[in-house]
C-alpha cells in the first residue's frame, strides 16, 4: 500500500481557525506521513501526482511511475480564487498550518485596522470570530468585515439559525454585509464592489473550493464542480475511488457538502469496498 502526497504531513483543517482565536498549539494539526507510514505499514512518496493511466493501472507522480491494483483518489480541494489569480499574493488563506501561523502573526502585529473575510460560510465566521478573540486579548478593537455575495451569512442553515448566528456577531462587533465582494486591493487598502474603502486591511479570502489540477484532468465525469462523480460504491470505474472533496457523493438528489466528517466515512467506505473486492466479493 502507498500513500502519495506533495505535502510531508496532514493538515487538520476545520481546526485552522483555533490556531488564531485559542491557545492552540499549531503542531498538534500536523502528522507527519512518515511517522503514520511506519505505525501503519504502508509506503510514502512525496510528490505531486500529475497523471493517472486509467487502462494502464499506472500513477504518474514525479520521477516515479507507480502501478496499482486499486487506487483512491483524495485529493481534496484548494481555495478558489473564481480566476481573480491575481489576489494569490495579496490575501490570507486557511489551507495550511502555516498560513494560520501567518495569520495569526498578522494579528499580532497590530499593523491592520481592519480584517476584511471573504465569505460568509463556516470558515469565514470561525476566522472572523477567532479573529476577534484574539485581538482582545491583545487589547486592540480592529474592524472585522465579513462580505459575501449571496444574500447572508451561512446561506446552507435555515433561517432561524442565520439569525442567530449574526445576532451574536453583531454583540462580537463583527459586521456582516452580504451582496459585496472584494473589488481589488491597492496596496494595503482593500476596496469593496459597492465602493467601500477599508485602509490598512489585511483580507482573508475562505470563499470558494475547487478540485486540484490533477482531478480536472482526467477523463471522467465530474459535477459542475469539478468533483469526480462516483457510483454508491464511491467507484470512478472498476479499479479506481474517490473519495472526500474530490468525489460527488449524491444524497436525497444533492452532492453531499465539502466536509471532514464525510471525507472520513468515505475513506472507510472506499477502503471497505476494496478489501471486498480484494476477496473477490461484491461491494
Amino acid at each position: 500500500m502507498t500513500l502519495i502526497d506533495p505535502r510531508a504531513s496532514s493538515h487538520f483543517l476545520p481546526l485552522l481557525p483555533d490556531v488564531i482565536g485559542r491557545a492552540f498549539k499549531p503542531d498538534l494539526l500536523e502528522y507527519p506521513f512518515v511517522r503514520a507510514a511506519r505505525r501503519w505499514g504502508f509506503s510514502f512518496v512525496q510528490a505531486e501526482v500529475s497523471a493517472v493511466d486509467f487502462s494502464a493501472r499506472l500513477i504518474v507522480a514525479g520521477a516515479c511511475r507507480i502501478a496499482y491494483d486499486f487506487a483512491v483518489l483524495a485529493a481534496g480541494a484548494t481555495t478558489s480564487f473564481f480566476g481573480r489569480d491575481d489576489l494569490r499574493s495579496a490575501v490570507f488563506t486557511l489551507d495550511s498550518v502555516d498560513e494560520a501561523r501567518r495569520l495569526a502573526q498578522a494579528v499580532d502585529t497590530g499593523a491592520h485596522e481592519h480584517f476584511v473575510i471573504v465569505g460568509g460560510g463556516y470558515t469565514g465566521i470561525e476566522a472572523a470570530t477567532s479573529i476577534r478573540r484574539r485581538s482582545a486579548r491583545l487589547r486592540r478593537v480592529p474592524g472585522i468585515h465579513i462580505i459575501d455575495v449571496a444574500d447572508g451569512i451561512l446561506g446552507s442553515l435555515p433561517e432561524c439559525f442565520r439569525r442567530y448566528a449574526l445576532a451574536n456577531l453583531g454583540r462580537m462587533g463583527i459586521e456582516a454585509l452580504p451582496k459585496r465582494s472584494l473589488e481589488r486591493i491597492e496596496g494595503d487598502a482593500a476596496v469593496l464592489s459597492c465602493g467601500t474603502r477599508y485602509d490598512h486591511a489585511c483580507v482573508v479570502w475562505v470563499t470558494g473550493r475547487e478540485t486540484p489540477r490533477l482531478i480536472a484532468s482526467l477523463p471522467v465525469a465530474k459535477d459542475r464542480q469539478g468533483r469526480l462523480i462516483v457510483d454508491g460504491h464511491l467507484r470512478v470505474n472498476e479499479r479506481c475511488f474517490a473519495a472526500g472533496d474530490a468525489a460527488h457523493v449524491g444524497h436525497a438528489g444533492r452532492p453531499l457538502r465539502m466536509s471532514v466528517q464525510f471525507s472520513l466515512s468515505q475513506g472507510v467506505h472506499a477502503a471497505r469496498s476494496i478489501l471486498r473486492a480484494r476477496a473477490g466479493r461484491p461491494p
